[in-house]
């Protein structure tokens, strides 16, 4: 892993923190930060945790319980397209 990585993803990290504080001030005020990120090792590496002292939920592998495609705009499509009848086509 390199150290670089990591340093850049972190000094990442501060500008959103900042821009947070500086846009959405509810946000930046509650007692903590918990981050939702994947397992790329930038994100998981021992400078990243030590650097951010955030409370890190790691995302788990591959986990089909947490597809993209659960998410918007693909549940925006299905749920328009829940109620809908399509006919075959056929070639």
């Amino acid at each position: 892993m390199s150290k670089h990585n990591s340093n850049l993803y972190c000094q990442q990290l501060d500008r959103l923190k900042l821009a947070i504080e500086q846009k959405l001030t509810e946000l930046a005020n509650r007692t903590g930060v918990v981050l939702h990120q994947d397992n790329a090792r930038p994100h998981t590496s021992v400078v990243t945790r030590q650097e951010l002292r955030w409370e890190v939920l790691m995302h788990p592998p591959y986990s089909p319980d947490l597809a993209p495609s659960d998410y918007h705009p693909f549940l925006a499509l299905r749920n328009f397209l829940s109620d809908k009848k399509l006919g075959s086509r056929r070639l």
